[in-house]
């Protein structure tokens, strides 16, 4: 299997558009290794845009020592892994024109690079990829302070004042009794004390029906009879008409008249 693999400009773009956090401006992709590593060249050397790790490092001045390195045997182990590309070979793992090797899970999740977890992926989606996690994984947050909590259910929930119990009157009694002359006080059925104001008796049926009096019994005076203004109240009503007292025998004269 080749080592070295190399790309569409088209695939280079879309796969090193997320790694600019890493700071690749001014550097032009030339091949990558069978899992997508990058190299790339610029004014100052070569680049090694190492995806396992996620980082980007000059370590050659000059192609002639790049490829000296790799060819040697500590230099195919630590760029090209050719230790693990002979185990997916030998697994019967294929790379097509466009793809590379990948992990899954990442070794930056903690994956093992291993022929085990070794599956394939498109080169620009595998790297794109990359780069978004290691820009993810190196995000610090903005604040370390302890978030504030959702209050409890019963947050908002103010206990209600306690009610004053009257222990005369349990069930009806009131946090705040009436007061004035027609405050009411001790056990029911109790007449209240003359307080000035109208009382009506309860007659136990109809609580505010009171008999009426006799129209023919005498009333009491009221205020303005007993100021002089009007006359005292009528005595008993008399019939006008003539009688005949009990125990008298009738007159013949009014027999007639009858």
């Amino acid at each position: 299997m080749q080592m070295l693999r190399t790309f569409a400009k088209d695939a280079f773009r879309f796969g090193l558009a997320s790694w600019r956090w890493l700071g690749i401006s001014g550097k032009t992709p030339r091949f990558t290794t069978c899992f997508g590593d990058v190299f790339l060249e610029s004014l100052e050397g070569w680049w090694f845009l190492d995806t396992m790790e996620g980082t980007l490092e000059l370590r050659w001045t000059t192609a002639v020592d790049m490829y000296a390195e790799l060819e040697a045997p500590e230099g195919r182990t630590t760029y090209l892994m050719d230790d693990v590309v002979r185990d997916a070979e030998q697994r019967g793992l294929r790379l097509g024109r466009k793809d590379v090797f990948t992990f899954n899970p990442h070794p930056a999740l903690g994956g093992d690079m291993t022929a085990d977890n070794l599956t394939t992926m498109r080169f620009s989606l595998a790297l794109n990829w990359a780069g978004t996690m290691h820009e993810q994984l190196r995000q610090v947050p903005t604040s370390s302070a302890a978030q504030p909590q959702a209050p409890a259910a019963t947050h908002w929930v103010h206990e209600a004042p306690p009610v004053r119990v009257d222990t005369a009157h349990p069930v009806y009694a009131e946090p705040h009794p009436p007061t004035g002359s027609f405050a009411v006080t001790g056990a029911y059925g109790t007449v209240p004390p003359q307080t000035g104001a109208h009382y009506v008796p309860d007659t136990g049926t109809f609580p505010h029906y009171a008999p009426q009096q006799n129209a023919y019994e005498p009333r009491p005076a009221t205020g303005s009879q007993m100021t002089g203004q009007h006359m005292a109240a009528p005595g008993p009503h008399e019939d006008p008409r003539p009688y005949v007292q009990a125990g008298d025998p009738p007159a013949w004269d009014d027999i007639w008249r009858r």
